[in-house]
């Protein structure tokens, strides 16, 4: 009997679960290091498949243009896919120096218990939308996973903050991804969210934005069925092997490493 498995799915559900396993919650500081951005206009994005010339990159974890919407992002994402998100930042009131926050649904605990995302990726200025004078890596906090103050519909929230500095009269894009836990198909229908926060986790200063999508039905399992018989003078040995026996994925959050390889299991 031969069996397969890709080594994307085992790397990203061990990861995933001892991610999960491990994660600390943690309150967000009160403490204003930098101020809201009461200036800057905001564009939150994320890539829905189903649109035409969507062109999902698996190298760079990025969207083709077109791909990128402020609404709904469709149903063909499945629990462990990295989705694109893009955030664009208009300054239109002199230099300033600025906080905000990315993150999402994490817990929910009403009905049946769902995790949403698991991890947010730090972003990546898109040089091609950005002016020169863009902030090339942002100054971004821990991934902290926390209770929010009555703000979107999850029991807890994953965000990370963002502070840069941003010239008068520039636009600066970046690009980032969230990962989809396993467990996220138990959000019903587009109930899983991802948003841009203030400093004190509301919309003030930024306004609701907001993007949601709905997972397929395909989710992560694993099983095996089997029957054998024999009598009971015949001796049974059972013998497993892999090609390869092992197999190394580098960084599992460097997009630039492989997301998947082929090892092939024979039993005997």
């Amino acid at each position: 009997m031969l069996s397969s498995w890709t080594g994307k799915s085992l790397r990203c559900l061990i990861f995933s679960v001892t991610g999960l396993l491990a994660f600390t919650l943690l309150a967000p500081s009160s403490a204003f290091a930098v101020d809201d951005p009461n200036q800057i206009s905001f564009t939150l994005e994320g890539c829905r498949l189903e649109t035409k010339g969507a062109n999902f990159d698996e190298y760079t974890v990025t969207c083709a243009d077109p791909g990128y919407t402020t609404g709904n992002l469709g149903k063909l994402w499945a629990e462990l896919d990295l989705v694109p998100h893009r955030v664009t930042l208009v300054n239109g009131g002199g230099d300033q120096t600025y906080r905000f926050v990315v993150g999402g649904d994490q817990v929910r605990t009403d009905g049946q218990p769902a995790i949403g995302w698991d991890y947010i990726s730090p972003l990546t200025l898109n040089t091609s939308l950005s002016d020169a004078s863009c902030q090339e890596f942002p100054d971004m906090g821990p991934q902290i996973i926390h209770q929010p103050d009555g703000f979107g519909g999850a029991d807890f929230l994953i965000s990370r903050t963002v502070d840069l500095t941003q010239l008068d009269k520039t636009t600066c894009v970046y690009d980032y991804y969230q990962r989809i836990a396993v467990g996220g198909t138990l959000y019903s229908g587009s109930s899983l969210q991802s948003n841009l926060y203030n400093q004190l986790y509301s919309s003030g200063g930024i306004g609701l934005k907001r993007i949601q999508l709905q997972l397929s039905d395909l989710y992560q399992q694993v099983d095996k069925d089997m029957t054998a018989t024999q009598d009971s003078s015949f001796v049974w040995n059972i013998t497993k092997g892999a090609t390869p026996v092992s197999v190394g994925f580098g960084d599992t959050c460097d997009p630039a490493n492989p997301l998947e390889l082929p090892v092939e299991v024979t039993i005997n």
